[in-house]
């Protein structure tokens, strides 16, 4: 395990996944926020 600090969280992804919608996004996002 990681050494994190205490006000720090550790998250474990199980699944992810890619839509259609997402990569249109990619290509041009709404704003200009990550």
């Amino acid at each position: 395990m990681p050494d994190i600090d205490e006000d720090s969280a550790l998250l474990e992804v199980a699944v992810a996944g890619i839509r259609g919608t997402d990569v249109e996004m990619y290509a041009t996002p709404p704003c200009s926020a990550p």
